[in-house]
């Protein structure tokens, strides 16, 4: 894992890296750390599925809490990365 993995995350990190350079995504944010945030919140889901059911009462197989999930972690990620100020917005231009 060590090997191939980190490749990887270096990799996607590039890619991160060059949106925040053409001010797509915030320059706060840590191109590495934000690749590891995605997996985490993502393997949540799987790891924990039976917690979230017992916090919820609602299982992930049930169509409006996988909406739900889909809708808060879409906005979440989103809203998490995009520029800020208008310096940020414009930084590119």
């Amino acid at each position: 894992l060590k090997g191939p993995l980190k490749k990887l995350v270096k990799r996607k990190a590039k890619v991160i890296s060059n949106w925040q350079e053409q001010g797509k995504i915030s320059t706060e944010i840590d191109p590495e750390l934000l690749i590891l945030n995605i997996w985490a919140l993502t393997q949540n889901y799987a790891d924990f599925a039976t917690q979230m059911e017992m916090v919820t009462g609602k299982t992930l197989r049930n169509r409006s809490m996988q909406q739900r999930v889909i809708q808060h972690t879409v906005h979440m990620m989103l809203y998490g990365v995009i520029p800020r100020t208008p310096s940020e917005l414009f930084k590119a231009e």
